[in-house]
């Protein structure tokens, strides 16, 4: 809210443009951070934050590096991927460019219910493998997997025939539609290959196995969708290019599931290693 209220504000009565956008979201993103803070230390006793009793702790530190530098590469490298993907579609002319904006902006959020699972499942992941049950796992990716094709099965079924109706939000002008529509009836048959994927993945974060889903990420896209993209380009018609998505996915897919079926995660997590070290 306040960041649309403050858009608004710093585009209008005071003309700060593209700059205001940028300024507004970061007033809104600070105001977040210190509700949030609020919150947590007027609802929850043992989590209190205090930044005057904050003090650094190297082994934490490292950890938190081990965990977190991989997803940054990965989402720095997905980033990167995109703007050649962009690039690619943006040679088309800018009402192709249109379409695959807006549809782009529709497959996000047709996809948010299987992202949220997927958030969820890492969470859950994580806290039965500290909690030592880790047999609760399988029966957490089993749910989630249910729900998530399923998920994409409803969103298929509704979206697909109303693909030209829901690009008109974005633009009446035919070329744009048809652009939209090629990219969603390009990716949306193949929607459960990477809800499949995004389930692997978030067992093996949970588990504290950052660097297969990175590793997984990097060969979908750069080994796989992005040169499938080109050579589709080249030998077919432009609208087929979205097609490359699947390709990508079928291969991170491969790389993520045969790793969870591998079952070297389970020993992957510092909950883990410090019971196998007992054990020992």
């Amino acid at each position: 809210v306040i960041n649309i209220i403050l858009d608004l504000v710093f585009t209008i009565p005071i003309k700060l443009g593209v700059a205001g956008v940028a300024l507004a979201t970061i007033i809104a993103q600070i105001a977040s951070w210190l509700f949030g803070v609020f919150y947590i230390n007027r609802r929850y006793d043992f989590i209190k934050i205090k930044p005057q009793k904050f003090y650094f702790q190297k082994n934490l530190f490292v950890q938190a590096m081990k965990l977190g530098i991989p997803s940054g590469i990965q989402q720095a490298l997905f980033s990167i991927g995109i703007m050649f993907m962009q690039s690619l579609v943006n040679s088309y002319g800018s009402n192709f460019m249109a379409g695959f904006n807006g549809a782009n902006k529709i497959d996000t959020f047709a996809f948010l219910p299987v992202q949220s699972l997927s958030n969820a499942l890492t969470t859950y992941t994580g806290q039965n493998i500290g909690a030592g049950n880790q047999h609760r796992v399988k029966e957490g990716v089993r749910a989630s997997m249910i729900l998530s094709i399923g998920c994409c099965v409803v969103i298929g079924a509704l979206l697909y025939p109303t693909s030209a109706f829901m690009m008109q939000m974005f633009s009446h002008n035919p070329e744009v539609i048809d652009a939209g529509v090629a990219y969603l009836h390009g990716v949306l048959p193949f929607y459960s290959l990477l809800a499949i994927s995004f389930m692997f993945n978030s067992v093996l974060r949970g588990a504290g196995d950052m660097m297969i889903p990175m590793i997984s990420s990097f060969i979908s896209l750069w080994l796989a969708r992005l040169p499938a993209a080109y050579l589709i380009a080249a030998w077919f018609d432009k609208e087929d290019i979205y097609y490359s998505y699947a390709v990508g996915w079928v291969l991170g897919l491969l790389i993520s599931g045969i790793y969870y079926a591998s079952g070297k995660w389970k020993h992957k997590s510092i909950v883990s290693k410090l019971r196998e070290v007992e054990t020992a």
